[in-house]
């Protein structure tokens, strides 16, 4: 989308590197935390609603491990330092290496927009489970 009124405002919410940093650690050590707990972990629901639970959620941990990946990559290949949370974790530098650059120029906005309306649809199909087909997903999640 490039440089918008939108972004402008996005971006003036935080700290964007480091909350994508912090989001890109996050979504580690919840996958670490997923794969050593696989065993116990409840089978999907069976039929057509949990194979889309499965590629939804594959879908989520795939854009939170590669949006803040891309942004990284960016952030290294234009130079600029990487700070999470005012703490500097990479200086300042000379350097304009285009193909790392590229993916992000391409798909961070897009992927974006993607994880976002997901996270929409996850809450809508998460409401919709519970106040009209009252099934036992809900109780499932809430433990």
């Amino acid at each position: 989308m490039g440089e918008n009124t939108l972004t402008v405002f996005l971006s003036s919410i935080g700290p964007h590197g480091s909350l994508g940093l912090l989001i890109l650690l996050v979504t580690l050590a919840r996958l670490g935390w997923a794969l050593s707990n696989r065993q116990h972990r409840p089978l999907a629901p069976p039929g057509i609603s949990g194979q889309m639970a499965r590629i939804v959620h594959i879908t989520f941990y795939g854009l939170l491990l590669w949006l803040p990946a891309f942004g990284l990559l960016r952030q290294y290949g234009r130079g600029g330092a990487l700070q999470f949370y005012g703490l500097e974790l990479l200086p300042e530098a000379e350097r304009n290496i285009t193909w790392m650059m590229a993916p992000a120029d391409v798909l961070h906005s897009p992927l974006s927009w993607l994880l976002f309306g997901l996270i929409i649809g996850h809450i809508v199909i998460a409401l919709v489970r519970r106040l009209w087909l009252r099934d036992s997903i809900w109780a499932r999640l809430m433990g």
